[in-house]
């Protein structure tokens, strides 16, 4: 069947075509693109994260119909059936109706009487074919329009489509044109842009999607599912974490980089040890500044709405607050120089290339291929060993120890990432009664840390003449933490009563 398998990126307003096109040593083709979108009334193919699309390509009409791969999928990759459309009439029996519902789930045929258009765009596409060892490439630059609604967007992106061969080459081709053309990795597609500008939405933080799985498929094939799903939660939020004051886009970036971490160790025994590690250590070098502005965001906070107001006005925190909002602002803009860097967008592609070589079936010299690992003994194999590890971290039951608490709290973010990595694999109302307790536990371990964090952060206002504001806060915090270490104990129980998803 037909698979779609590409990298999208943003074309910075700053560079020229004509620089693309000289770095690419080649002179492109160009077409006017003019393209409606259809769906029903109420959005069947959205909310199945599906497009229908009629387009105009010069002087031919084609009529394209994408949607998600099913569980196991690679890296990146779609269903796409694309037919002539004669006459520019969509005529939805051509596609093979029967392959796409077995694939998909979604039956067009039903759908035909209710489609109508949704948005349109129109746009020059200039495109190259370029060969690489173990590939052919088309490169397209998109310049044009997005219209919905009462309002419209510009368009401005390039794609590189695998036509032919492997889709490795192409991430390592691609890798090297970034820095060059300060590509930024664009993972909202043209559909997806329509269809928010329509409804009129803005755009927000994106929080983690679960990856599709299937228990009875070799563990290898869930390896492009779950690193796709991280790379795309850290590329959607990047634009926000590095042009919006919404602190949620930061936040959200750097759960997408932890579940990304959690991901390369999760599957760690299918690459080279030393490739894994070199990952991991860039991913660990990167997250401190991150990290250092999102602990100023939550003390900021923390200051602002819990603390001033439980003073009752009594003290003065204005200077405290201009202080505090004084290091968040320079937190804030060593992050985004990070999150803004050609390096951090290899550094994602860099993800892309360790999964799509953790893919491959080794070769053993004794027995040939690798014997298939089926995903779901995988899986809970996976979950067994993270929760030994975190039930090993609690010493005794001593929820005072900080360093413990802390120590305790990263175990269980990997072992519920894991959990929501693999949670087609499990029982469902098991898995997500386990989630639940393991949320909630997370939770309290969280909290604790912010106030960990203020603590530390706080310590120079004494030095700075602010004694009674530092007093206060101290108090403040250990009142707080003693009353979160207290349900504590509850909550571990009430995980420890829970069986782990099987």
């Amino acid at each position: 069947m037909p698979i779609e398998r590409e990298l999208k990126f943003r074309f910075p307003a700053q560079h020229s075509a004509t620089a693309l096109w000289r770095l690419c040593d080649a002179k492109p083709r160009r077409r006017r693109m003019l393209a409606t979108y259809l769906d029903t009334a109420e959005g069947v193919l959205r909310r199945a994260h599906a497009a229908l699309r009629l387009r105009r390509s010069g002087r031919r009409w084609l009529q394209s119909f994408k949607a998600e791969q099913s569980a196991g999928a690679g890296l990146l990759g779609r269903y796409e059936w694309e037919f002539a459309a004669r006459g520019g009439r969509l005529r939805v029996g051509a596609f093979p109706l029967d392959e796409i519902r077995a694939n998909t789930g979604i039956d067009l045929a039903s759908l035909d009487s209710r489609l109508r258009p949704i948005f349109t765009m129109e746009f020059e596409r200039a495109t190259i074919e370029q060969s690489v060892p173990g590939a052919r490439i088309e490169v397209a630059l998109d310049r044009g329009t997005i219209s919905g609604g009462a309002g419209g967007e510009p368009l401005r992106e390039i794609e590189f489509e695998l036509l032919e061969g492997a889709f490795l080459p192409l991430l390592e081709h691609v890798r090297a044109l970034v820095p060059a053309l300060d590509l930024v990795l664009e993972v909202h597609g043209k559909a997806e842009r329509g269809y928010r500008l329509v409804a009129g939405e803005r755009v927000h933080p994106i929080k983690a999607r679960r990856p599709k799985t299937d228990a009875g498929s070799d563990a290898r094939d869930a390896i492009g599912s779950v690193i796709a799903a991280c790379v795309t939660q850290v590329a959607a939020n990047v634009g926000g974490a590095t042009a919006s004051r919404d602190p949620e886009y930061l936040h959200q970036l750097r759960v997408g980089l932890r579940r990304l971490r959690s991901a390369l160790r999760a599957f760690r025994e299918f690459a080279a040890p030393e490739h894994t590690q070199a990952l991991v250590d860039r991913l660990r070098s990167v997250l401190p500044s991150l990290g250092a502005a999102r602990d100023w965001d939550v003390v900021t906070e923390l200051l602002a709405q819990r603390i001033v107001p439980a003073a009752g006005g009594g003290i003065d925190f204005a200077p405290t607050l201009r202080w505090a909002r004084r290091r968040r602002a320079r937190a804030r803009r060593d992050a985004r120089a990070i999150a803004a860097s050609s390096a951090f967008q290899q550094l994602l592609i860099d993800a892309m290339i360790w999964a799509e070589a953790a893919r491959r079936p080794g070769d053993s010299s004794e027995t040939g291929a690798e014997p298939p690992l089926p995903l779901g003994e995988f899986a809970r194999r996976s979950v067994a060993g993270l929760a030994r590890k975190a039930e090993k971290a609690v010493s005794g039951g001593d929820w005072s120890d900080a360093a413990a608490r802390h120590g305790l709290r990263i175990r269980l973010k990997r072992l519920r990432y894991v959990c929501e990595f693999f949670a087609d694999c499990f029982k469902r109302k098991r898995a997500r009664r386990y989630l639940e307790h393991l949320e909630g536990l997370q939770d309290l371990l969280g909290e604790l840390n912010d106030l960990a964090t203020a603590r530390r952060l706080f310590a120079d206002l004494d030095a700075m003449e602010l004694g009674v504001q530092s007093a206060f806060i101290r108090g403040w915090v250990s009142a707080r933490e003693d009353a979160l270490i207290a349900d504590l104990g509850e909550a571990w129980r009430a995980l420890g009563k829970q069986a782990r998803p099987a």
